[in-house]
């Protein structure tokens, strides 16, 4: 079921972004459901997060503490914003204030999906041992591959001007209408594995200072 969900939650990521392609309509269904399985995914982790401050407090965990709270906190106000500026499923509530929302909304859209693929990253240790185990001989190939898509995703992220988005340096959507939706799909999973990368390496990282 939490594997379902996990998959339920990263696939309504990845069609979000496909915004200006889905619609205004189709969008809001997908955010919502998306808080939705957010909701059932903090439940069925409702041990962990309760137990966030108890015990000791290595690096790593301090870490894994911050990036969850904050990724709470960003899919909570993604939700409040996303509410402001629907013209559909919630615009009976007609609340005003939604050009900043708007802008809001965008800004967070890119900063959630950023510390989603780091969160991914910090917990991604099960299935590193799983590639290990089924691609011993090969695992040269798979780690050759992995780093080409990431730096394939890296490519994307500075062409993309994806970091101006997140400092609020740009309000609006822009998108290439004649890129064919296979390949803006492809490279927001190359994106979210480089970020992901970023998150094993932060998490062997705290893991050795914890050790020392």
């Amino acid at each position: 079921m939490r594997m379902i969900i996990q998959v339920m939650l990263v696939g309504s990521l990845l069609a979000l972004m496909a915004y200006a392609r889905l619609g205004e309509e189709v969008h809001e269904i997908l955010g919502t459901s998306m808080l939705l399985f957010m909701f059932v995914h903090l439940w069925h982790n409702k041990t962990c997060l309760a137990n966030i401050f108890h015990g000791k407090s290595p690096r790593a965990r301090i870490f894994h503490s911050i990036c969850a709270l904050l990724l709470i906190l960003i899919l909570c106000l993604q939700g409040i914003s996303g509410i402001v500026v629907s013209k559909h499923l919630f615009a009976f509530m007609q609340i005003p204030g939604s050009a900043f929302a708007r802008a809001i909304h965008l800004c967070l859209a890119y900063w959630c999906f950023v510390l989603i693929a780091i969160h991914m990253g910090l917990k991604a240790t099960r299935f590193i041992k799983l590639l290990t185990t089924y691609f011993r001989e090969r695992m040269y190939l798979v780690i050759l591959i992995y780093l080409s898509i990431a730096f394939y995703g890296f490519l994307v992220f500075t062409r993309s001007d994806i970091l101006d988005y997140m400092l609020l340096n740009k309000a609006f959507m822009s998108y290439n209408s004649d890129e064919p939706m296979i390949v803006f799909f492809l490279e927001h999973i190359a994106l979210g594995i480089f970020f992901i990368t970023f998150g094993m390496i932060i998490n062997k990282m705290s893991k050795y200072l914890s050790s020392k």
